[in-house]
């Protein structure tokens, strides 16, 4: 989008630069105060998921996310604390007690936030190692369902049909994630409604013009099919049909 005149796209709050521009949505900024107040209209969880209930490293580095520290991080990393976390979750493990491998697969979007985590908490537990993978949120579903990694990480909601296929998965919210809607620097549109945004990634609006821009063709990027970022806009701007 940095780069393509007059096109549109949508991404994860922590991907924002100055590189883009991003629209307000319903006249209301896209922001993580905004997001968090409920202001925004398009916000998604970040979550990760287990088989069973985690033990061992798994488990302590999952309690130090979601304790007071973990939070702050989440904040300064440019996404959305989980309400009370920090006072809900048990005690991270005392410095250097926990040990072990932990492996992670998932969300492209969670991956840099677990990357910073892993480093916070492998500097206090040096007898912990965390390999952190992409791979996208269907990809975290499905191995941390399956076992096959100790953690999914995925950028939506786990859908029913998820839970039923992975009756033993263990779902923990570790963050909200708000989806800004972004256009090349160039465009002068400045908002749209989300009825616009559908419109306009459903090819219904195909030109900027008819959003009070210039006579010039909407370029839409999108993500790939089993992107936790395109399956929570889809669920959250389009709609099911």
């Amino acid at each position: 989008v940095a780069t393509t005149p007059n096109s549109v796209a949508f991404l994860s709050f922590g991907y924002l630069d100055a590189s883009v521009k991003a629209l307000k949505i319903e006249g209301v900024e896209a922001t993580e105060a905004n997001a968090a107040s409920g202001k925004y209209p398009v916000v998604r969880p970040l979550v990760m998921v287990t088989k069973g209930e985690p033990t061992g490293a798994t488990k302590a580095w999952l309690d130090f996310i979601l304790s007071a520290e973990g939070q702050k991080m989440v904040v300064a990393e440019g996404y959305i604390a989980v309400p009370a976390a920090g006072a809900a979750a048990e005690q991270p493990a005392a410095a250097g007690a926990a040990e072990g491998r932990v492996t992670v697969a998932g969300s492209t979007t969670v991956q840099p936030l677990a990357e910073k985590m892993a480093e916070a908490f492998i500097a206090a537990n040096p007898k912990v190692e965390i390999d952190v993978q992409g791979g996208g949120s269907s990809v975290g579903v499905k191995s941390g369902g399956e076992g096959t990694t100790n953690i999914g990480t995925v950028s939506r909601e786990v859908k029913e049909e998820e839970k039923t296929q992975y009756p033993d998965m263990k779902i923990y919210t570790i963050a909200y994630d708000g989806i800004a809607i972004v256009v090349n620097p160039e465009v002068s549109v400045a908002e749209l409604s989300k009825d616009q945004v559908r419109d306009i990634f459903s090819g219904k609006i195909t030109k900027w013009s008819e959003v009070g821009g210039a006579d010039a063709p909407i370029v839409v990027v999108a993500r790939e099919e089993g992107s936790g970022t395109r399956g929570a806009f889809e669920e959250l701007v389009m709609g099911k049909d």
